[in-house]
């Protein structure tokens, strides 16, 4: 026991294994640590795929899970590594998007069905490989890499839950280590549950695991014969509640062509103003900002009238560029959106 320790066993009596615990759970951060970690969110695909994350894209067959996510995460927020990896590829799908690295150098399609030297064991011993090797310098030393498995059925029997499981945890465990975000793409269908819920069949195992879940759905107001409008919205019925996140991002599919566009909800003549209001909301410390502070803004600004104004920051949130919340005296605050 040390002159400390004695002293202050007399004082305040024994010191216990339970003390020391406690006492490295109220230690605080140093500056430098602090300043290792991010004040901001990281965006692989801005307010849809979160970096350093474990995020599911699940959707039924058919939806266009592929070319949406092919699209989005070729075009990513910033200089990101991403590795789409397609186990099921299909001929079409390897001449449509293997010229996509000459426009998006960050941006690899891997179908390592077409690679015969590559299969799924290879796949899961080398996550194991770099699990076991792993050493504290390499820690956080990935965070600008994003893999795609696409989809999760083909690398593991999702029927099988304790493989399953120790799949998902074994991400998990790279993610943690490396600071990699992976993307898994899963089939699934919707159906409304005995308590009124939306219940995602075969996702059950993800929601634990991952960080996030999107479930992508078609946007029937928009859709046409030959346009279909996909949401990361879930429209609850009246009386139901959605598990869901609500909308990130909307897309239109050519239903013959599977070509994917961005569908913008905001109009020309809102869209600056939405991005100026997005970055004020950002550089605020704490990031929010009152509602009439933002009224005067836009009206200095942009010489925007009061509906038009209240218009917009209702149609923030839709956008995934803020989230209103109600403060003291019932104003309406534009906080940072956040998952």
């Amino acid at each position: 026991m040390t002159l400390k320790d004695k002293f202050n066993s007399e004082i305040l009596g024994p010191i216990t294994p339970a003390d020391y615990w406690m006492h490295s759970l109220r230690l605080r951060f140093t500056p430098d640590e602090l300043a290792k970690i991010p004040k901001k969110q990281r965006w692989i695909v801005e307010s849809f795929i979160p970096g350093g994350h474990i995020t599911a894209v699940v959707a039924p067959g058919g939806v266009g899970k592929t070319s949406i996510l092919v699209h989005a995460l070729s075009r990513t927020s910033w200089a990101a590594d991403v590795t789409y990896m397609h186990w099921d590829a299909s001929d079409m799908d390897v001449h449509k998007f293997h010229h996509l690295y000459d426009s998006y150098p960050n941006f690899n399609y891997i179908c390592p069905a077409y690679k015969p030297h590559y299969d799924v064991a290879t796949f899961w011993r080398e996550l194991k490989q770099m699990e076991s090797d792993f050493v504290e310098d390499y820690r956080g030393k990935l965070g600008g890499v994003c893999v795609v498995i696409d989809t999760l059925s083909q690398v593991v029997d999702v029927n099988n839950k304790p493989e399953l499981k120790g799949a998902l945890t074994l991400l998990k465990r790279i993610k943690s280590l490396y600071g990699m975000s992976f993307v898994l793409v899963a089939h699934t269908n919707k159906h409304k549950g005995s308590d009124d819920r939306w219940v995602y069949e075969g996702a059950g195992d993800l929601f634990s695991v991952c960080d996030n879940l999107i479930y992508l759905d078609y946007l029937a107001d928009e859709c046409s014969e030959d346009i279909m409008a996909i949401t990361t919205r879930v429209k609850a019925e009246e009386g139901g509640k959605a598990r869901a996140p609500g909308i990130h991002r909307q897309w239109r599919l050519d239903r013959k062509t599977r070509d994917v566009t961005d569908f913008d909800l905001l109009k020309d003549d809102e869209r600056a103003a939405a991005h100026y209001l997005q970055e004020v909301i950002k550089q605020c410390d704490p990031p929010f900002l009152r509602r009439r502070t933002a009224v005067e803004l836009l009206k200095q600004e942009f010489s925007m009238g009061r509906d038009r104004v209240d218009a917009l920051i209702k149609k923030g949130p839709e956008c995934g560029l803020w989230m209103c919340e109600t403060g003291d005296n019932n104003e309406t605050i534009l906080a940072q959106w956040v998952l």
